[in-house]
């Protein structure tokens, strides 16, 4: 699924009769000018995507989380 995950309508209508949720999705950076961005995204993405999965009836959800990749 694409989107964006600070819109609780798209993540709720990527959700929808699934019955596993992965949230993978995440801003990273070393440094930024403004980290309420990060933040943003980050906190408020999560809130996002375990709310819409409540609201949807999804219990079985996977938080993944990874500073970097080989």
């Amino acid at each position: 699924m694409e989107g964006d995950i600070l819109d609780l309508d798209t993540v709720l209508s990527g959700v929808r009769e699934c019955g596993w949720v992965f949230h993978c999705a995440a801003a990273y950076k070393f440094w930024t000018k403004d980290p309420c961005d990060i933040y943003k995204t980050n906190v408020n993405g999560t809130d996002n995507v375990l709310g819409a999965s409540n609201i949807a009836g999804v219990f079985k959800k996977s938080f993944t989380l990874v500073r970097s990749a080989p």
